[in-house]
């Protein structure tokens, strides 16, 4: 997602019997119920280009149906 102020972000969603949960890994925080709201209310959904009024998709992707691709981890992780 993109921030009304600039740049990008990613967050984890879950759905619990109590509705939605957000968290926000790079700031440790997490919200839930109209927390949430808030949340979005500094997202950019919208973008200019050339005086055209131009859509920004929020872009999910499902990750708890998948394992860790270990070949991949070990490229990426440095050993402790």
């Amino acid at each position: 997602m993109c921030w009304k102020s600039g740049g990008g972000h990613i967050i984890c969603v879950d759905r619990t019997n109590g509705g939605l949960r957000l968290f926000d890994p790079q700031i440790n925080r997490r919200y839930a119920g109209e927390e949430i709201s808030n949340y979005f209310d500094s997202v950019k959904f919208f973008t200019a280009y050339k005086g055209r009024k131009i859509n920004i998709a929020l872009k999910l992707l499902r990750v708890d149906n998948v394992d860790f691709n270990k070949k991949l981890v070990d490229k990426i992780l440095e050993k402790a």
